[in-house]
């Protein structure tokens, strides 16, 4: 029954991303002005909607970043992605939210970094695939669709994504960390 139910979500999903990727069209010249008060929005209102969170949170946004030109409410939902994984795998530690810009480029990368519990080396090859979880993560909550969201709309907005394991901060070898970055 299990698989019966996975590939009607992923059918269902694949479909509404159609439906997502037309809607991101029509949306698509939206401007998001400040990239890093828009951050700080979202941190807000995730945190709003989820409750104090684990972890202590350092912000490193600069303030010089150009305008740039996306869905605020599909850029919304991958930061919501990006820092529930955060909050949820890092019981005790830091995150890490910063922005970088090249002044070489157009693109901004957002980095999210943790201390928290890390990703195994072969789950990396496969994490940005639907229900993609490690093993050692089975006992938090989550289906595994997050981070497979987060690249389709990275994707579609013309960026890429990245994951790195262990994360430069953490200096503790049970608690590795991670580091997602996307431009």
């Amino acid at each position: 029954y299990f698989n019966h139910f996975r590939n009607f979500i992923v059918n269902f999903s694949s479909s509404f991303f159609t439906v997502r990727f037309y809607e991101w069209i029509i949306s698509w010249w939206i401007i998001v002005r400040n990239i890093s008060y828009f951050i700080i929005q979202t941190i807000q209102q995730h945190e709003a909607e989820n409750g104090s969170q684990n972890g202590i949170l350092e912000l490193d946004l600069q303030s010089d970043l150009p305008t740039i030109h996306g869905d605020e409410s599909q850029l919304m939902q991958m930061l919501n992605h990006l820092f529930s994984n955060a909050f949820h795998f890092t019981e005790d530690g830091t995150i890490t939210i910063s922005t970088t810009h090249s002044p070489d480029s157009d693109s901004i990368a957002i980095v999210v970094k943790d201390t928290g519990l890390g990703i195994e080396e072969d789950v990396m090859r496969r994490l940005f695939e639907p229900f993609e979880r490690g093993e050692h993560t089975k006992h938090i909550m989550g289906t595994g669709l997050g981070l497979a969201i987060c690249k389709r709309l990275v994707t579609l907005m013309g960026g890429e994504i990245y994951v790195e394991s262990p994360s430069s901060i953490s200096k503790d070898t049970n608690n590795p960390g991670a580091k997602i970055s996307f431009t």
